[in-house]
Parts: C-alpha cells; structure tokens; sequence
C-alpha cells in the first residue's frame, strides 16, 4: 500500500512528513534514518511550499487562533513532531 508519493517504508514516510513539518528537519531525519536522496528531495520540496504557505496564511489566521503571546508560538511551532511521527508510523507500518 503505497501512502505518499508511492512510498510506503516507515523510513520514506517519517522523512517526508518530518519535511511537510520543517524542509530543514525533512533533510536530518531523512539522512538520520538512512533515507534515500530522492526522498530527502521530496521531503524538502514539501517543506518549502508549506513554510511558504504558513508565513503568508500565519499572519491572516493569528488572532482568530490565538496566536498572540510567546508560549503560543513556541507551540505553534514546535520541532518535536518529526520524532514522534516516525515512531509512530515505524509501530503502524513496521
């Protein structure tokens, strides 16, 4: 079962949601676990349209999220999820 991109190893996929989260954190998980250079490109590609997205879309939605105070942005922008995700998907996917 193929779920992104035609890629369906736990390795492939954390590397490309760890680069939907951050295109720099994409390309670290990705050469931490070994991920292939094609894959590492998508995980780059998809991290850069969406940190595009996020700075013009972030501005918009602030005070309708509550965006407004430092603890919240530390939240909003918080690292942790490229680990968590590979984990995860390692126990689905093994």
């Amino acid at each position: 079962m193929a779920l992104a991109y035609g890629y369906s190893d736990p390795v492939s996929l954390a590397t490309i949601g760890a680069g939907a989260v951050t295109f720099i954190v994409g390309s670290v998980t990705g050469a931490a676990l070994g991920a292939s250079s094609p894959v590492i490109a998508i995980s780059i590609a998809a991290g850069v349209i969406k940190s595009v997205l996020v700075m013009i879309l972030t501005p918009l939605t602030a005070p309708f999220i509550g965006l407004n105070n430092p603890h919240a942005a530390m939240i909003y922008g918080c690292l942790l999820r490229p680990s968590v995700c590979f984990l995860a998907t390692k126990a689905i996917f093994g």
